[in-house]
Protein backbone atom coordinates (compact mmCIF):
# COMPACT_ATOMS: atom_id res chain seq x y z
CA UNK A 1 0.00 0.00 0.00
CA UNK A 2 1.50 3.61 -1.00
CA UNK A 3 2.51 5.90 2.09
CA UNK A 4 0.16 8.70 2.05
CA UNK A 5 1.15 12.42 1.36
CA UNK A 6 2.54 14.54 3.97
CA UNK A 7 2.35 18.75 3.46
CA UNK A 8 3.94 20.36 5.93
CA UNK A 9 2.99 23.96 6.13
CA UNK A 10 5.09 26.11 8.17
CA UNK A 11 4.14 30.20 8.26
CA UNK A 12 7.52 32.61 8.87
CA UNK A 13 7.61 36.04 10.08
CA UNK A 14 10.83 36.79 10.82
CA UNK A 15 12.23 33.54 11.98
CA UNK A 16 15.63 33.70 10.67
CA UNK A 17 17.32 32.45 13.99
CA UNK A 18 15.19 29.17 14.11
CA UNK A 19 13.59 27.98 10.71
CA UNK A 20 16.91 26.51 9.39
CA UNK A 21 16.74 24.58 12.69
CA UNK A 22 13.20 23.97 11.95
CA UNK A 23 13.35 22.92 8.34
CA UNK A 24 16.51 20.48 8.87
CA UNK A 25 13.99 18.54 11.47
CA UNK A 26 11.69 18.07 8.53
CA UNK A 27 14.22 17.05 5.52
CA UNK A 28 15.25 14.67 8.12
CA UNK A 29 12.47 12.51 8.43
CA UNK A 30 12.46 8.91 8.62
CA UNK A 31 8.78 8.93 6.98
CA UNK A 32 8.25 6.68 4.08
CA UNK A 33 6.05 8.35 2.07
CA UNK A 34 6.01 11.89 0.29
CA UNK A 35 6.50 14.87 2.02
CA UNK A 36 5.95 18.11 0.43
CA UNK A 37 7.08 21.79 2.15
CA UNK A 38 5.29 24.64 2.07
CA UNK A 39 6.44 27.75 4.02
CA UNK A 40 4.15 31.01 3.87
CA UNK A 41 5.96 33.58 4.33
CA UNK A 42 4.22 36.78 6.02
CA UNK A 43 6.35 39.92 4.53
CA UNK A 44 9.78 38.82 6.66
CA UNK A 45 12.05 41.26 6.31
CA UNK A 46 15.15 40.01 8.15
CA UNK A 47 16.84 37.91 5.16
CA UNK A 48 14.56 34.55 6.23
CA UNK A 49 13.07 34.29 3.15
CA UNK A 50 16.04 34.15 1.27
CA UNK A 51 17.36 32.20 2.99
CA UNK A 52 15.19 29.30 2.72
CA UNK A 53 14.87 30.09 -1.01
CA UNK A 54 18.62 29.32 -1.04
CA UNK A 55 19.14 26.56 1.27
CA UNK A 56 16.25 24.79 0.71
CA UNK A 57 15.30 24.65 -2.93
CA UNK A 58 12.87 21.53 -2.84
CA UNK A 59 10.70 23.89 -0.45
CA UNK A 60 7.67 25.81 -2.20
CA UNK A 61 7.42 29.87 -0.71
CA UNK A 62 4.38 31.73 -0.86
CA UNK A 63 5.33 34.86 0.04
CA UNK A 64 3.59 37.76 1.34
CA UNK A 65 3.97 41.05 1.08
CA UNK A 66 2.54 41.83 4.60
CA UNK A 67 1.98 39.86 7.69
CA UNK A 68 -1.35 38.41 7.25
CA UNK A 69 -1.59 36.61 10.75
CA UNK A 70 -1.78 33.36 11.83
CA UNK A 71 -5.15 31.73 10.45
CA UNK A 72 -5.08 33.70 6.96
CA UNK A 73 -1.34 32.35 6.36
CA UNK A 74 -2.06 29.06 7.12
CA UNK A 75 -5.10 28.93 5.18
CA UNK A 76 -3.39 29.76 2.11
CA UNK A 77 -1.07 26.85 2.80
CA UNK A 78 -3.64 24.34 3.01
CA UNK A 79 -5.32 25.45 0.14
CA UNK A 80 -2.14 25.15 -1.76
CA UNK A 81 -1.67 21.53 -0.29
CA UNK A 82 -2.62 18.70 -2.65
CA UNK A 83 -2.39 15.83 0.05
CA UNK A 84 -3.95 13.69 2.37
CA UNK A 85 -2.66 15.21 5.87
CA UNK A 86 -1.73 18.74 6.45
CA UNK A 87 0.81 18.88 9.61
CA UNK A 88 1.18 22.50 10.38
CA UNK A 89 4.23 23.98 12.03
CA UNK A 90 5.32 27.17 13.79
CA UNK A 91 8.83 28.33 12.90
CA UNK A 92 10.23 27.68 16.40
CA UNK A 93 9.84 24.03 16.32
CA UNK A 94 12.27 20.95 16.07
CA UNK A 95 10.75 17.37 15.04
CA UNK A 96 12.36 14.11 16.19
CA UNK A 97 13.19 12.03 13.09
CA UNK A 98 10.20 9.96 13.64
CA UNK A 99 7.85 12.48 14.44
CA UNK A 100 5.46 12.30 10.82
CA UNK A 101 5.54 8.93 10.69
CA UNK A 102 4.28 8.81 14.21
CA UNK A 103 1.86 10.82 13.56
CA UNK A 104 0.64 9.41 10.62
CA UNK A 105 0.55 5.79 12.49
CA UNK A 106 -1.83 7.89 14.73
CA UNK A 107 -4.14 9.15 12.52
CA UNK A 108 -4.78 6.30 10.56
CA UNK A 109 -6.01 3.95 13.45
CA UNK A 110 -9.60 4.90 13.49
CA UNK A 111 -11.22 6.77 10.49
CA UNK A 112 -13.27 9.17 12.96
CA UNK A 113 -9.51 10.37 14.10
CA UNK A 114 -8.92 13.56 12.18
CA UNK A 115 -6.56 15.21 14.50
CA UNK A 116 -3.24 13.99 16.24
CA UNK A 117 -1.20 15.57 19.38
CA UNK A 118 2.47 14.73 19.61
CA UNK A 119 4.28 15.29 22.77
CA UNK A 120 6.07 18.51 22.82
CA UNK A 121 8.60 19.78 25.17
CA UNK A 122 9.87 23.36 25.71
CA UNK A 123 13.15 24.33 23.66
CA UNK A 124 15.46 26.74 25.99
CA UNK A 125 18.18 28.64 24.81
CA UNK A 126 17.99 25.84 21.49
CA UNK A 127 18.33 23.16 23.60
CA UNK A 128 16.14 20.40 24.23
CA UNK A 129 14.58 19.67 27.41
CA UNK A 130 12.10 17.41 29.48
CA UNK A 131 9.29 19.99 30.95
CA UNK A 132 6.67 19.77 28.53
CA UNK A 133 5.59 22.35 26.67
CA UNK A 134 2.32 20.66 25.24
CA UNK A 135 0.26 17.18 24.65
CA UNK A 136 -3.02 18.72 23.62
CA UNK A 137 -5.76 20.68 24.73
CA UNK A 138 -8.06 20.80 27.58
CA UNK A 139 -11.23 22.94 28.16
CA UNK A 140 -11.62 23.03 31.43
CA UNK A 141 -14.87 25.59 31.59
CA UNK A 142 -14.13 27.11 28.21
CA UNK A 143 -10.85 28.08 29.42
CA UNK A 144 -8.21 26.37 26.55
CA UNK A 145 -4.45 25.31 28.02
CA UNK A 146 -1.65 23.21 26.93
CA UNK A 147 -2.07 19.94 28.86
CA UNK A 148 1.10 19.44 30.79
CA UNK A 149 2.68 22.70 30.12
CA UNK A 150 5.76 23.26 32.72
CA UNK A 151 5.32 20.06 34.36
CA UNK A 152 8.53 17.19 34.41
CA UNK A 153 7.76 14.45 32.46
CA UNK A 154 8.39 11.54 34.27
CA UNK A 155 6.20 9.04 32.22
CA UNK A 156 3.18 10.45 33.22
CA UNK A 157 2.22 12.21 29.74
CA UNK A 158 2.96 8.45 28.23
CA UNK A 159 -0.37 7.15 27.56
CA UNK A 160 -2.04 7.26 24.38
CA UNK A 161 -5.53 8.54 24.49
CA UNK A 162 -8.20 11.19 23.46
CA UNK A 163 -7.62 15.11 24.05
CA UNK A 164 -9.90 17.76 23.18
CA UNK A 165 -7.44 19.43 19.90
CA UNK A 166 -4.04 19.40 19.09
CA UNK A 167 -1.43 22.63 20.05
CA UNK A 168 -1.33 24.45 17.20
CA UNK A 169 2.10 24.48 17.07
CA UNK A 170 2.37 20.99 15.58
CA UNK A 171 -1.01 19.34 14.79
CA UNK A 172 -1.56 17.00 12.05
CA UNK A 173 -4.83 17.28 10.00
CA UNK A 174 -6.72 15.28 7.35
CA UNK A 175 -7.31 16.86 4.79
CA UNK A 176 -10.71 15.13 4.55
CA UNK A 177 -11.60 16.49 7.97
CA UNK A 178 -10.62 20.59 7.42
CA UNK A 179 -12.64 20.41 3.69
CA UNK A 180 -15.88 18.99 5.67
CA UNK A 181 -15.55 21.67 8.66
CA UNK A 182 -14.72 24.02 7.04
CA UNK A 183 -17.04 27.80 6.69
CA UNK A 184 -17.12 29.22 3.16
CA UNK A 185 -13.04 28.80 2.08
CA UNK A 186 -11.94 28.99 5.18
CA UNK A 187 -9.87 26.31 7.53
CA UNK A 188 -9.27 28.57 10.18
CA UNK A 189 -11.40 31.48 11.42
CA UNK A 190 -9.55 34.40 9.63
CA UNK A 191 -11.34 37.04 11.38
CA UNK A 192 -9.37 35.57 14.43
CA UNK A 193 -6.11 36.56 12.63
CA UNK A 194 -3.83 34.96 15.54
CA UNK A 195 -4.60 33.11 18.92
CA UNK A 196 -6.85 30.70 19.90
CA UNK A 197 -7.66 29.69 16.14
CA UNK A 198 -6.24 26.37 16.65
CA UNK A 199 -9.17 25.99 19.93
CA UNK A 200 -11.64 26.87 17.28
CA UNK A 201 -11.01 24.66 14.42
CA UNK A 202 -10.69 21.75 17.35
CA UNK A 203 -13.98 22.53 18.51
CA UNK A 204 -15.83 22.50 15.23
CA UNK A 205 -14.39 19.23 14.52
CA UNK A 206 -15.17 17.57 17.98
CA UNK A 207 -18.81 18.78 16.95
CA UNK A 208 -18.80 17.74 13.33
CA UNK A 209 -17.68 14.21 15.24
CA UNK A 210 -14.47 14.25 13.95
CA UNK A 211 -11.70 13.13 17.30
CA UNK A 212 -8.31 14.04 18.05
CA UNK A 213 -5.50 11.10 19.27
CA UNK A 214 -2.55 11.99 21.87
CA UNK A 215 0.47 9.66 20.84
CA UNK A 216 3.45 10.18 23.13
CA UNK A 217 5.77 8.52 20.30
CA UNK A 218 5.74 11.74 18.36
CA UNK A 219 8.04 14.05 20.31
CA UNK A 220 9.39 18.20 19.45
CA UNK A 221 10.37 20.42 20.87
CA UNK A 222 9.09 24.18 21.03
CA UNK A 223 10.18 27.75 21.93
CA UNK A 224 6.61 28.95 23.10
CA UNK A 225 5.58 32.75 22.48
CA UNK A 226 8.58 33.69 20.44
CA UNK A 227 6.86 36.26 18.13
CA UNK A 228 5.76 38.10 21.59
CA UNK A 229 9.19 37.88 23.73
CA UNK A 230 10.17 40.72 25.48
CA UNK A 231 7.59 43.16 23.63
CA UNK A 232 4.70 44.64 26.08
CA UNK A 233 2.83 46.19 23.02
CA UNK A 234 2.48 42.29 21.57
CA UNK A 235 2.11 40.71 24.78
CA UNK A 236 -0.81 43.01 25.61
CA UNK A 237 -2.35 42.39 22.21
CA UNK A 238 -1.95 38.59 22.65
CA UNK A 239 -4.20 38.64 25.63
CA UNK A 240 -6.59 41.25 24.35
CA UNK A 241 -7.27 39.29 21.08
CA UNK A 242 -6.81 36.00 22.59
CA UNK A 243 -9.80 36.56 25.18
CA UNK A 244 -11.65 37.96 22.13
CA UNK A 245 -11.27 35.05 19.80
CA UNK A 246 -12.36 33.02 22.94
CA UNK A 247 -15.03 34.84 22.92
CA UNK A 248 -16.23 34.26 19.69
CA UNK A 249 -15.47 30.88 19.92
CA UNK A 250 -17.95 29.66 22.36
CA UNK A 251 -20.52 32.05 20.75
CA UNK A 252 -19.93 29.86 17.49
CA UNK A 253 -19.74 26.67 19.26
CA UNK A 254 -21.68 26.27 22.50
CA UNK A 255 -25.13 24.64 21.63
CA UNK A 256 -28.26 26.82 22.82
CA UNK A 257 -29.05 23.33 25.51
CA UNK A 258 -25.27 23.43 26.85
CA UNK A 259 -25.61 27.04 27.49
CA UNK A 260 -29.24 26.61 29.61
CA UNK A 261 -27.71 23.73 31.35
CA UNK A 262 -24.57 25.55 32.69
CA UNK A 263 -25.76 28.94 32.30
CA UNK A 264 -25.26 30.06 36.08
CA UNK A 265 -21.70 27.93 36.02
CA UNK A 266 -20.67 29.51 33.21
CA UNK A 267 -21.37 33.33 34.59
CA UNK A 268 -20.33 32.42 38.15
CA UNK A 269 -16.75 31.36 36.56
CA UNK A 270 -16.23 34.20 33.95
CA UNK A 271 -17.29 36.72 36.91
CA UNK A 272 -14.33 34.81 39.16
CA UNK A 273 -12.49 35.62 36.11
CA UNK A 274 -13.02 38.24 35.65
CA UNK A 275 -12.05 39.53 39.77
CA UNK A 276 -9.07 37.62 39.82
CA UNK A 277 -5.76 38.87 40.30
CA UNK A 278 -4.11 38.80 36.58
CA UNK A 279 -0.40 39.93 35.57
CA UNK A 280 1.35 41.77 33.69
CA UNK A 281 -0.01 42.92 30.46
CA UNK A 282 -3.40 40.70 31.21
CA UNK A 283 -5.33 42.95 33.56
CA UNK A 284 -9.10 43.40 34.03
CA UNK A 285 -9.18 46.61 31.65
CA UNK A 286 -7.55 44.55 29.12
CA UNK A 287 -10.32 41.47 29.74
CA UNK A 288 -13.09 44.17 29.73
CA UNK A 289 -12.11 45.82 25.97
CA UNK A 290 -11.29 41.98 24.77
CA UNK A 291 -15.04 41.28 25.92
CA UNK A 292 -15.77 44.54 23.97
CA UNK A 293 -14.43 43.70 21.38
CA UNK A 294 -16.06 40.45 21.08
CA UNK A 295 -19.63 41.98 21.74
CA UNK A 296 -18.90 44.37 18.34
CA UNK A 297 -17.84 41.54 16.33
CA UNK A 298 -20.80 39.61 16.98
CA UNK A 299 -22.63 39.78 13.31
CA UNK A 300 -19.18 38.69 11.79
CA UNK A 301 -19.69 35.59 13.82
CA UNK A 302 -23.61 35.18 14.02
CA UNK A 303 -23.13 33.29 10.53
CA UNK A 304 -20.51 30.65 11.36
CA UNK A 305 -22.55 30.01 14.42
CA UNK A 306 -25.50 29.40 12.57
CA UNK A 307 -23.46 27.44 9.60
CA UNK A 308 -21.84 25.06 12.83
CA UNK A 309 -24.85 24.54 15.18
CA UNK A 310 -26.71 23.00 11.93
CA UNK A 311 -23.90 20.06 11.26
CA UNK A 312 -23.31 18.94 15.33
CA UNK A 313 -23.18 15.47 14.74
CA UNK A 314 -22.59 14.43 18.61
CA UNK A 315 -24.55 14.32 21.78
CA UNK A 316 -24.31 17.37 24.04
CA UNK A 317 -23.21 14.66 27.22
CA UNK A 318 -20.26 14.00 24.80
CA UNK A 319 -19.21 16.92 23.90
CA UNK A 320 -20.03 18.60 27.39
CA UNK A 321 -17.47 16.35 28.76
CA UNK A 322 -14.65 18.33 27.42
CA UNK A 323 -15.64 21.30 29.40
CA UNK A 324 -16.13 20.04 33.25
CA UNK A 325 -19.17 22.13 34.38
CA UNK A 326 -20.13 18.78 36.25
CA UNK A 327 -16.58 18.82 38.42
CA UNK A 328 -17.81 22.13 39.14
CA UNK A 329 -18.52 23.18 42.74
CA UNK A 330 -20.80 25.86 42.28
CA UNK A 331 -21.39 26.51 46.20
CA UNK A 332 -17.90 26.44 46.67
CA UNK A 333 -17.19 29.08 43.75
CA UNK A 334 -19.96 31.32 44.93
CA UNK A 335 -18.48 31.41 48.51
CA UNK A 336 -14.87 32.05 47.38
CA UNK A 337 -16.82 34.67 45.01
CA UNK A 338 -18.36 36.27 48.14
CA UNK A 339 -15.13 36.13 49.80
CA UNK A 340 -13.24 37.73 46.86
CA UNK A 341 -15.77 40.21 46.82
CA UNK A 342 -15.39 41.41 50.70
CA UNK A 343 -11.50 41.35 50.12
CA UNK A 344 -11.53 43.42 47.62
CA UNK A 345 -13.75 45.73 49.02
CA UNK A 346 -11.85 45.75 52.50
CA UNK A 347 -8.72 46.47 50.10
CA UNK A 348 -10.02 49.34 48.45
CA UNK A 349 -11.09 50.84 52.10
CA UNK A 350 -8.17 50.48 53.13
CA UNK A 351 -6.21 51.65 49.68
CA UNK A 352 -8.05 54.56 50.30
CA UNK A 353 -7.63 55.44 53.75
CA UNK A 354 -3.72 55.23 52.53
CA UNK A 355 -3.77 57.51 49.66
CA UNK A 356 -5.42 60.03 51.98
CA UNK A 357 -3.06 59.58 54.91
CA UNK A 358 -0.40 60.19 52.31
CA UNK A 359 -1.93 63.24 50.71
CA UNK A 360 -2.13 64.80 54.32
CA UNK A 361 1.21 63.77 55.47
CA UNK A 362 2.14 65.21 52.43
CA UNK A 363 0.65 68.75 52.21
CA UNK A 364 1.96 68.65 55.89
CA UNK A 365 5.78 68.11 54.73
CA UNK A 366 5.59 70.77 52.04
CA UNK A 367 3.62 73.56 54.37
CA UNK A 368 6.91 73.05 56.59
CA UNK A 369 9.13 73.44 53.96
CA UNK A 370 7.54 76.63 53.16
CA UNK A 371 7.56 77.55 56.85
CA UNK A 372 11.38 76.63 56.85
CA UNK A 373 11.79 78.72 53.77
CA UNK A 374 9.92 81.38 54.96
CA UNK A 375 11.62 81.47 58.34
CA UNK A 376 15.22 81.38 57.51
CA UNK A 377 14.87 84.43 55.17
CA UNK A 378 14.72 87.21 58.05
CA UNK A 379 16.42 85.06 60.32
CA UNK A 380 19.83 85.39 57.97
CA UNK A 381 18.68 88.94 57.05
CA UNK A 382 18.70 89.92 61.08
CA UNK A 383 22.11 87.70 61.62
CA UNK A 384 23.70 89.79 58.52
CA UNK A 385 22.36 93.04 60.32
CA UNK A 386 23.70 92.42 63.66
CA UNK A 387 27.12 91.25 61.78
CA UNK A 388 27.19 94.94 59.71
CA UNK A 389 26.43 96.94 63.29
CA UNK A 390 28.95 95.11 65.11
CA UNK A 391 30.98 95.77 62.50
CA UNK A 392 30.27 99.61 62.50
CA UNK A 393 30.65 99.59 66.19
CA UNK A 394 34.14 98.57 66.36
Amino acid sequence: MAKETVSVNIVNWNGLPHITGCLDSVFTQDYKGDIRVIVVDNGSSDGSCELISEKYPQAKILKKEKNLGFSMAHNEGIRAADSDYCLLLNFDIILEKNFISEMVSAINKKSDIGMVSGKLYKLVNGKPTNIIDSTGIEMPFYFSAPIGELKEDQGQFDQEGYVFGPCGAAPLYKKKMLEDIKIGDEYFDEDFINYVEDVDLAWRAQLKGWKCLYTPRAKAYHIRGITRSNNNWTRNDYYRSGYRNRYWAMYKNVTRAEFKRNFFKIMLKETVFLLTDKEGACSRKVILLAAWDAYRGRQKMHHKRLAIQKTIAVSGKYIGSFFKFDELNTWAYAKYLLKESLRRRYAYIKHSILRLLYFVLNYFRRVYHLFKRAVRLPVRLAISLLSYAEERIE
